[in-house]
């Protein structure tokens, strides 16, 4: 039986495709232009890729809709594409993760068309089918229960050739899977192992806390602001089969998109890798106060409750799903450089698999969007609409959508100053960020205080040194603004001590096991004045961030 604990050593790059390089000017980004951008990928240290999905898709979600599970979308390239970019990046000793859409397909997908021509389609159980209940509002039947989409409104949405509901936590243009149905689990256990066979090393799991739905299909409590079951016991034997008769015997990875967990109901999935090896939870979304005590205690959380139990973590702050971590929790006005660099260096001397989405390693920001036609994105347009249809004010309405609105992190990738932002010779799917001219990739190789070059200093860092990538986490502050950290491993202790603000704060810095308590600076993000720091008082810049060691 191959293992999968490289996973734990994994720096992880996150690629959203159709944004990161276009290589035949159509305006959307594809395979072969990763293969072209490789050099530059490896460049920056990371050791695993995750592409966003790439299989045959109407597109209404952008690849999170598939319609043909073993393919490759035509506007993404070939088969063959495919398999050049998983040679050349294992030559290159990059793993690579797929985006594994487990918990629905397209509704153009064969098997959901077969499926609503008929009661008695031999696919008509491949998904959930209910008649309508009776309602005030529907006098010829309603949704079968009130569970909610999270795009907008019902997740159940009428077929117009038999009459019944189809259930769709998604867009209706995304039918969800009956994984009760054992030929469902089949083909989709199949399906993977064909891309095994392909070379993908692993999955990343869409949605996969939505996979076993509560027997009966009953109402959701009526206090929930989104109604719906999440994480459910049938989801739990669902991804155990799937460990045994998939990951095991592959060595394969799978990372779950979990949200609604708790570090409790985590571990049902990651103890012992008896399920995932490690999910995805989005705590670090809903916080209270973005600032360095909330996120201390929320890691805190998670890894007093995971240390021990043999589990494991991700640790991310941008992804293709939320607006940019630096515009959300940074400066990303008068001290973006610094402010990028600070969150750089939490991320990657943070306990668990660091993740790194495409862009964040230029300190990119929000896309600068001015109005909802700058907009794709169906889920974020929707929901922005439907703030109006409930008679939300206008202007914050506009506001929630510039500032959280997905597209922002989907603008094509900022290669250089070039129209299009380099990233195409044609005219890009998306606008590009409205800063690409000064914010690019091209313009910060051979900077030494870039943004990029500092995330490849520290993801260099994790690499080589033992105790952050697997030594203890300990929460060395409680100060409003001071994010620190020691991570040790035996005699290597590390230390984290960051200013999470854009005022000047001093703070006291314990003592080291060192000579005469000193600390040797391994990184900061401010040109040194000195290769080491006194213990005692120490005033720390607006973002100042140190790593620190003993040795």
């Amino acid at each position: 039986m191959k293992s999968s604990d490289w996973f734990r050593d994994a720096v992880v790059y996150q690629l959203y495709l159709r944004s990161f390089y276009d290589s035949n000017g159509d305006g959307i980004g594809d395979l072969r232009g990763v293969i072209d951008k490789l050099e530059a990928i490896t460049s920056l240290g990371v050791n695993t890729l995750w592409l966003s999905p790439f299989c045959a898709s109407p597109n209404e979600d952008n690849g999170y809709d598939v319609s043909d599970y073993r393919s490759v979308a035509p506007e993404l390239g070939t088969l063959a594409d495919l398999e050049e970019l998983l040679a050349k990046a294992h030559k290159k000793n990059l793993r690579v993760l797929m985006d594994f859409v487990v918990n629905h397909t397209s509704s153009q997908h064969p098997w959901f068309q077969d499926a609503k021509s008929s009661v008695n389609s031999r696919y008509r159980q491949w998904y959930y089918w209910s008649d309508g209940r009776p309602s005030d509002t529907h006098p010829h039947g309603g949704p079968p229960n009130n569970w909610d989409s999270y795009f907008g409104g019902s997740a159940w949405t009428q077929s117009e050739e038999t009459g019944q509901w189809y259930l769709h936590h998604f867009l209706p243009s995304q039918p969800d899977l009956n994984w009760e149905n054992p030929e469902v689990r089949q083909e989709m256990f199949s399906i993977a192992r064909w891309w095994l066979e392909k070379g993908i090393d692993g999955f990343r799991l869409d949605a996969v806390h939505h996979l076993g739905k509560p027997l009966g299909l009953p109402d959701a409590p009526a206090h929930l602001k989104l109604k719906q079951f999440k994480n459910t016991r049938l989801t739990h034997a669902h991804l155990r089969e799937f460990r045994k008769a998939v990951l095991e015997p592959w060595g394969a990875v799978a990372i779950g998109e979990t949200g609604g967990t708790t570090p409790s109901t985590a571990l049902l999935y990651t103890a012992r890798q008896q399920e995932l090896d490690a999910i995805f939870h989005f705590d670090q979304f809903f916080l209270p106060h973005p600032r360095a005590q909330d996120f201390l205690k929320n890691h805190e959380r998670w890894y007093r409750k995971f240390s021990g139990q043999h589990a494991w973590d991700t640790a991310f702050f941008s992804n293709h799903d939320q607006g940019r971590h630096l515009s959300l929790w940074g400066d990303d006005r008068y001290l973006r450089r610094r402010s990028a660099q600070f969150f750089a260096a939490v991320l990657l001397t943070s306990w668990g698999t660091p993740f790194i989405y495409q862009g964040e390693e230029l300190g990119l920001g929000n896309a600068g969007f001015k109005s909802p036609a700058d907009f794709q994105d169906q889920a974020s347009l929707r929901r922005y609409h439907e703030a109006l249809e409930q008679g939300q004010d206008a202007e914050l309405a506009l506001a929630h959508l510039l500032m959280y609105g997905r597209d922002n992190a989907r603008t094509p990738y900022s290669w250089s100053s070039a129209p299009q932002a380099g990233f195409t010779k044609g005219t890009a799917w998306l606008k590009p960020a409205y800063d690409y001219e000064t914010i690019n990739w091209e313009r910060q190789q051979g900077d030494s205080d870039s943004v990029w070059e500092f995330y490849r200093k520290v993801i260099r860092l994790r690499q080589d040194n033992a105790a952050l990538r697997h030594g203890k986490w300990v929460r060395w502050s409680h100060h409003p603004h001071i994010y620190a950290v020691q991570r040790g491993k035996g005699r290597n202790l590390v230390a984290l001590v960051g200013n999470w603000s854009r005022e000047f704060v001093t703070w006291n810095l314990p003592r080291s096991r060192g000579t005469q308590g000193n600390w040797v600076v391994l990184l900061s993000n401010y040109p040194a004045s000195s290769s080491s720091v006194k213990a005692g008082k120490i005033t720390l810049r607006p973002w100042e961030v140190y790593i620190l060691t003993t040795v």
